[in-house]
Protein backbone atom coordinates (compact mmCIF):
# COMPACT_ATOMS: atom_id res chain seq x y z
CA UNK A 1 0.00 0.00 0.00
CA UNK A 2 1.49 3.42 -0.90
CA UNK A 3 2.76 5.29 2.13
CA UNK A 4 1.49 8.68 3.18
CA UNK A 5 3.50 11.45 4.73
CA UNK A 6 4.35 11.13 8.43
CA UNK A 7 2.44 13.59 10.61
CA UNK A 8 2.02 15.07 14.07
CA UNK A 9 -1.31 15.24 15.89
CA UNK A 10 -1.78 17.71 18.73
CA UNK A 11 -4.63 19.45 20.55
CA UNK A 12 -4.11 23.15 19.89
CA UNK A 13 -6.65 25.65 21.25
CA UNK A 14 -9.02 22.84 22.13
CA UNK A 15 -8.97 21.37 18.61
CA UNK A 16 -7.10 18.26 17.49
CA UNK A 17 -4.91 19.31 14.57
CA UNK A 18 -2.81 17.31 12.12
CA UNK A 19 0.52 18.59 10.77
CA UNK A 20 1.96 16.66 7.82
CA UNK A 21 5.71 16.58 7.21
CA UNK A 22 6.69 16.45 3.54
CA UNK A 23 9.88 14.86 2.24
CA UNK A 24 12.80 17.18 3.07
CA UNK A 25 10.30 19.34 4.94
CA UNK A 26 10.96 21.08 8.26
CA UNK A 27 8.36 21.32 11.04
CA UNK A 28 9.33 24.05 13.51
CA UNK A 29 7.79 24.03 17.00
CA UNK A 30 7.68 26.95 19.42
CA UNK A 31 5.99 30.18 20.51
CA UNK A 32 7.14 32.10 17.44
CA UNK A 33 4.30 33.00 15.05
CA UNK A 34 6.52 31.69 12.27
CA UNK A 35 6.53 28.17 13.73
CA UNK A 36 4.69 25.34 11.98
CA UNK A 37 3.22 24.28 15.33
CA UNK A 38 2.64 27.41 17.44
CA UNK A 39 2.56 26.74 21.19
CA UNK A 40 0.76 29.05 23.61
CA UNK A 41 2.91 28.00 26.55
CA UNK A 42 5.41 30.21 28.41
CA UNK A 43 7.50 27.12 29.20
CA UNK A 44 8.19 26.77 25.48
CA UNK A 45 10.89 28.86 23.79
CA UNK A 46 10.14 30.91 20.68
CA UNK A 47 12.15 28.44 18.58
CA UNK A 48 11.94 25.35 20.75
CA UNK A 49 12.37 22.23 18.59
CA UNK A 50 12.43 21.08 14.99
CA UNK A 51 11.42 17.94 13.12
CA UNK A 52 13.08 17.44 9.78
CA UNK A 53 12.20 14.73 7.28
CA UNK A 54 15.23 13.44 5.41
CA UNK A 55 15.48 12.29 1.80
CA UNK A 56 14.86 8.64 2.69
CA UNK A 57 11.59 9.56 4.42
CA UNK A 58 12.54 9.31 8.11
CA UNK A 59 11.98 12.18 10.54
CA UNK A 60 14.60 13.55 12.93
CA UNK A 61 13.71 15.46 16.12
CA UNK A 62 16.14 18.12 17.39
CA UNK A 63 15.94 20.52 20.31
CA UNK A 64 16.71 24.06 19.09
CA UNK A 65 18.60 25.14 22.21
CA UNK A 66 15.42 25.65 24.25
CA UNK A 67 15.47 26.83 27.87
CA UNK A 68 13.45 23.94 29.28
CA UNK A 69 14.25 21.07 26.97
CA UNK A 70 12.29 18.69 24.74
CA UNK A 71 11.12 15.29 25.97
CA UNK A 72 10.72 12.21 23.79
CA UNK A 73 8.91 9.27 25.37
CA UNK A 74 9.80 10.64 28.81
CA UNK A 75 13.49 11.27 28.11
CA UNK A 76 15.17 14.56 27.29
CA UNK A 77 16.40 14.96 23.72
CA UNK A 78 20.12 15.80 23.77
CA UNK A 79 21.09 14.86 20.19
CA UNK A 80 19.14 14.66 16.91
CA UNK A 81 16.96 11.55 17.25
CA UNK A 82 15.05 9.58 14.63
CA UNK A 83 11.35 9.30 15.40
CA UNK A 84 9.24 6.15 15.31
CA UNK A 85 5.52 5.59 14.97
CA UNK A 86 3.51 6.73 18.04
CA UNK A 87 6.46 8.46 19.68
CA UNK A 88 5.31 11.07 22.21
CA UNK A 89 6.98 14.49 22.19
CA UNK A 90 6.37 16.74 25.21
CA UNK A 91 7.20 20.45 25.33
CA UNK A 92 6.03 22.12 28.51
CA UNK A 93 2.38 21.11 28.94
CA UNK A 94 1.93 20.33 25.25
CA UNK A 95 1.94 16.72 24.07
CA UNK A 96 2.56 15.92 20.40
CA UNK A 97 2.00 12.45 18.93
CA UNK A 98 4.14 11.42 15.95
CA UNK A 99 2.77 9.03 13.33
CA UNK A 100 4.95 7.21 10.78
CA UNK A 101 3.01 5.10 8.25
CA UNK A 102 3.94 1.44 7.97
CA UNK A 103 7.11 1.24 5.82
CA UNK A 104 7.40 -1.11 2.90
CA UNK A 105 10.14 -3.71 2.54
CA UNK A 106 10.37 -2.94 -1.16
CA UNK A 107 13.11 -0.39 -0.68
CA UNK A 108 15.33 -2.39 1.69
CA UNK A 109 18.90 -1.90 0.51
CA UNK A 110 21.63 -4.56 0.63
CA UNK A 111 24.32 -3.78 3.16
CA UNK A 112 27.95 -3.32 2.17
CA UNK A 113 30.13 -6.30 3.12
CA UNK A 114 31.21 -5.98 6.73
CA UNK A 115 34.74 -7.00 5.76
CA UNK A 116 35.26 -4.12 3.29
CA UNK A 117 38.36 -2.09 4.15
CA UNK A 118 38.41 1.29 2.49
CA UNK A 119 42.16 1.86 2.64
CA UNK A 120 42.78 -1.17 0.39
CA UNK A 121 40.53 0.08 -2.40
CA UNK A 122 42.41 1.49 -5.39
CA UNK A 123 39.61 2.17 -7.85
CA UNK A 124 36.04 2.69 -6.70
CA UNK A 125 32.74 4.12 -7.81
CA UNK A 126 32.13 7.36 -5.90
CA UNK A 127 29.85 10.36 -5.83
CA UNK A 128 31.36 13.77 -5.13
CA UNK A 129 29.49 16.73 -3.67
CA UNK A 130 31.02 20.20 -3.99
CA UNK A 131 29.40 23.17 -2.23
CA UNK A 132 30.82 26.67 -2.61
CA UNK A 133 29.83 29.84 -0.75
CA UNK A 134 28.71 32.71 -2.97
CA UNK A 135 30.26 36.17 -2.62
CA UNK A 136 32.91 35.02 -0.16
CA UNK A 137 35.63 37.46 -1.29
CA UNK A 138 33.39 40.50 -0.83
CA UNK A 139 32.01 39.16 2.45
CA UNK A 140 35.49 38.53 3.89
CA UNK A 141 36.49 42.13 3.14
CA UNK A 142 33.31 43.44 4.77
CA UNK A 143 33.69 41.35 7.94
CA UNK A 144 37.45 41.37 8.43
CA UNK A 145 39.70 38.42 9.22
CA UNK A 146 38.53 37.78 12.79
CA UNK A 147 34.77 37.73 12.07
CA UNK A 148 35.03 35.75 8.81
CA UNK A 149 37.24 33.17 10.54
CA UNK A 150 34.73 32.74 13.35
CA UNK A 151 31.85 32.44 10.88
CA UNK A 152 33.60 29.89 8.65
CA UNK A 153 34.78 27.88 11.64
CA UNK A 154 31.19 27.43 12.78
CA UNK A 155 29.96 26.59 9.28
CA UNK A 156 32.71 24.01 8.75
CA UNK A 157 32.21 22.48 12.20
CA UNK A 158 28.48 22.00 11.66
CA UNK A 159 29.08 20.78 8.09
CA UNK A 160 31.58 18.22 9.36
CA UNK A 161 29.04 16.87 11.84
CA UNK A 162 26.42 16.74 9.07
CA UNK A 163 28.70 14.81 6.72
CA UNK A 164 29.58 12.37 9.47
CA UNK A 165 25.87 11.72 10.15
CA UNK A 166 25.20 11.25 6.45
CA UNK A 167 28.05 8.71 6.13
CA UNK A 168 30.39 10.63 3.87
CA UNK A 169 33.62 8.65 3.41
CA UNK A 170 35.85 11.71 3.08
CA UNK A 171 35.51 15.48 3.43
CA UNK A 172 37.78 18.40 2.60
CA UNK A 173 37.56 22.17 3.11
CA UNK A 174 39.22 24.28 0.44
CA UNK A 175 38.93 28.00 1.09
CA UNK A 176 35.18 28.60 1.22
CA UNK A 177 34.32 25.32 -0.54
CA UNK A 178 33.47 21.88 0.83
CA UNK A 179 34.13 18.61 -0.99
CA UNK A 180 32.58 15.38 0.28
CA UNK A 181 32.90 11.86 -1.13
CA UNK A 182 30.52 8.91 -0.82
CA UNK A 183 31.56 5.37 -1.78
CA UNK A 184 29.29 2.97 -3.67
CA UNK A 185 30.69 -0.44 -2.66
CA UNK A 186 28.15 -2.40 -4.72
CA UNK A 187 29.46 -0.92 -7.99
CA UNK A 188 26.20 0.92 -8.59
CA UNK A 189 24.45 3.83 -6.88
CA UNK A 190 21.83 2.68 -4.39
CA UNK A 191 18.84 4.98 -3.79
CA UNK A 192 19.61 5.50 -0.09
CA UNK A 193 23.23 6.39 -0.90
CA UNK A 194 22.16 9.11 -3.35
CA UNK A 195 19.41 10.24 -0.98
CA UNK A 196 22.07 10.97 1.65
CA UNK A 197 23.72 13.40 -0.76
CA UNK A 198 20.42 15.14 -1.55
CA UNK A 199 19.73 15.34 2.16
CA UNK A 200 23.15 16.89 2.79
CA UNK A 201 22.44 19.76 0.39
CA UNK A 202 19.07 20.40 2.05
CA UNK A 203 20.65 20.40 5.51
CA UNK A 204 23.45 22.73 4.41
CA UNK A 205 20.74 25.33 3.81
CA UNK A 206 19.60 24.90 7.41
CA UNK A 207 23.16 25.49 8.58
CA UNK A 208 23.44 28.69 6.53
CA UNK A 209 19.97 30.03 7.35
CA UNK A 210 20.56 31.46 10.87
CA UNK A 211 24.04 32.86 10.18
CA UNK A 212 22.87 36.25 8.89
CA UNK A 213 21.11 37.13 12.14
CA UNK A 214 23.68 35.45 14.40
CA UNK A 215 26.67 37.27 12.87
CA UNK A 216 24.86 40.45 11.74
CA UNK A 217 25.79 39.79 8.12
CA UNK A 218 24.92 42.35 5.42
CA UNK A 219 23.05 39.68 3.44
CA UNK A 220 21.88 36.08 3.68
CA UNK A 221 24.47 33.41 2.88
CA UNK A 222 24.05 31.57 -0.41
CA UNK A 223 25.89 28.66 -1.98
CA UNK A 224 25.98 26.58 -5.14
CA UNK A 225 26.44 22.83 -5.30
CA UNK A 226 27.25 20.04 -7.73
CA UNK A 227 27.08 16.24 -7.68
CA UNK A 228 29.17 14.04 -9.94
CA UNK A 229 29.51 10.26 -10.03
CA UNK A 230 32.18 8.04 -11.57
CA UNK A 231 35.26 5.98 -10.84
CA UNK A 232 38.26 7.41 -9.01
CA UNK A 233 41.42 6.37 -7.21
CA UNK A 234 40.81 6.46 -3.48
CA UNK A 235 42.92 5.77 -0.42
CA UNK A 236 45.48 7.35 1.87
CA UNK A 237 47.21 9.97 -0.24
CA UNK A 238 49.15 11.38 2.74
CA UNK A 239 52.59 10.63 4.14
CA UNK A 240 53.43 7.94 6.65
CA UNK A 241 52.96 10.54 9.41
CA UNK A 242 49.63 12.00 8.28
CA UNK A 243 46.62 10.08 6.96
CA UNK A 244 44.77 11.89 4.18
CA UNK A 245 41.97 9.70 2.86
CA UNK A 246 40.79 11.25 -0.37
CA UNK A 247 39.81 10.63 -4.00
CA UNK A 248 41.71 11.67 -7.11
CA UNK A 249 40.77 11.69 -10.77
CA UNK A 250 38.52 13.09 -13.45
CA UNK A 251 35.34 12.48 -11.44
CA UNK A 252 36.55 14.80 -8.68
CA UNK A 253 37.91 17.46 -11.04
CA UNK A 254 34.68 17.53 -13.01
CA UNK A 255 32.61 17.97 -9.83
CA UNK A 256 34.41 21.28 -9.17
CA UNK A 257 33.91 22.38 -12.78
CA UNK A 258 30.22 21.53 -12.64
CA UNK A 259 29.75 23.64 -9.52
CA UNK A 260 31.11 26.70 -11.33
CA UNK A 261 28.51 26.07 -14.07
CA UNK A 262 25.72 26.91 -11.61
CA UNK A 263 26.21 30.62 -12.25
CA UNK A 264 26.21 30.20 -16.04
CA UNK A 265 23.04 28.08 -15.93
CA UNK A 266 21.28 30.27 -13.35
CA UNK A 267 20.57 27.42 -10.96
CA UNK A 268 21.48 26.31 -7.43
CA UNK A 269 22.63 22.75 -8.17
CA UNK A 270 24.21 21.03 -11.18
CA UNK A 271 24.19 17.22 -11.38
CA UNK A 272 26.36 15.27 -13.82
CA UNK A 273 24.47 12.89 -16.11
CA UNK A 274 26.33 9.83 -14.80
CA UNK A 275 25.01 10.42 -11.29
CA UNK A 276 21.46 9.57 -12.40
CA UNK A 277 22.50 7.05 -15.07
CA UNK A 278 24.30 4.90 -12.50
CA UNK A 279 21.40 4.58 -10.09
CA UNK A 280 20.49 0.91 -9.65
CA UNK A 281 17.02 1.85 -10.93
CA UNK A 282 17.70 4.79 -13.30
CA UNK A 283 15.10 7.54 -13.54
CA UNK A 284 13.33 7.62 -16.89
CA UNK A 285 14.64 10.48 -19.09
CA UNK A 286 11.16 11.98 -19.48
CA UNK A 287 10.84 12.77 -15.77
CA UNK A 288 14.42 13.76 -14.96
CA UNK A 289 15.25 17.37 -14.05
CA UNK A 290 15.80 19.80 -16.94
CA UNK A 291 18.97 19.02 -18.90
CA UNK A 292 21.53 21.41 -20.38
CA UNK A 293 24.67 21.02 -22.45
CA UNK A 294 27.50 23.08 -21.06
CA UNK A 295 31.16 23.54 -21.94
CA UNK A 296 33.40 23.26 -18.91
CA UNK A 297 37.01 24.28 -18.65
CA UNK A 298 39.50 21.57 -19.60
CA UNK A 299 37.03 19.43 -21.59
CA UNK A 300 36.69 19.33 -25.37
CA UNK A 301 33.03 18.34 -25.68
CA UNK A 302 29.90 19.72 -24.01
CA UNK A 303 28.77 17.96 -20.85
CA UNK A 304 25.15 16.92 -20.33
CA UNK A 305 24.04 18.07 -16.89
CA UNK A 306 20.83 18.47 -14.93
CA UNK A 307 20.04 21.83 -13.38
CA UNK A 308 17.99 22.24 -10.21
CA UNK A 309 16.89 24.88 -7.74
CA UNK A 310 16.84 24.06 -4.03
CA UNK A 311 13.05 23.85 -4.24
CA UNK A 312 13.44 20.88 -6.65
CA UNK A 313 15.19 18.68 -4.07
CA UNK A 314 12.01 17.06 -2.61
CA UNK A 315 10.90 15.93 -6.07
CA UNK A 316 14.38 14.60 -6.86
CA UNK A 317 14.39 12.65 -3.60
CA UNK A 318 11.06 11.07 -4.56
CA UNK A 319 12.34 10.19 -8.04
CA UNK A 320 15.48 8.60 -6.60
CA UNK A 321 13.63 6.55 -3.99
CA UNK A 322 10.69 5.46 -6.17
CA UNK A 323 11.68 6.00 -9.82
CA UNK A 324 8.52 8.01 -10.40
CA UNK A 325 6.63 11.18 -9.49
CA UNK A 326 4.05 9.04 -7.69
CA UNK A 327 3.57 8.49 -3.96
CA UNK A 328 6.88 7.82 -2.23
CA UNK A 329 7.34 4.42 -0.66
CA UNK A 330 9.17 4.71 2.63
CA UNK A 331 12.23 2.53 3.20
CA UNK A 332 12.10 -0.27 5.72
CA UNK A 333 13.99 0.09 8.97
CA UNK A 334 16.86 -2.35 8.86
Amino acid sequence: MPATDPFITATIGGLETRFSIERLGVCRIGRSPHSTIILDDQVASRDHAMIRRDATGYCILSDSGSRNGTMLNGRQVTTPTRLGDEDVIRIGLQELLFHQPEPSTAMRMPEAPATATMIHLANSLISVLVADLRGYTVLSRELGEARISTLMSEIFRETGELLFRNKSWSQKYIGDAVMAVWLHPNGTVMPDEFAAIIDTIAELRLIMEPMQAKYDLPRALAFGASINTGFAQIGNMGSSAISDFTALGDTVNKAFRLETACKELGCDIVIGKAALDMLIAPIAPAIRPPASHVMIKGYDAPETVYRLMFSDLPRLATLVMTGSDGPATEPADS
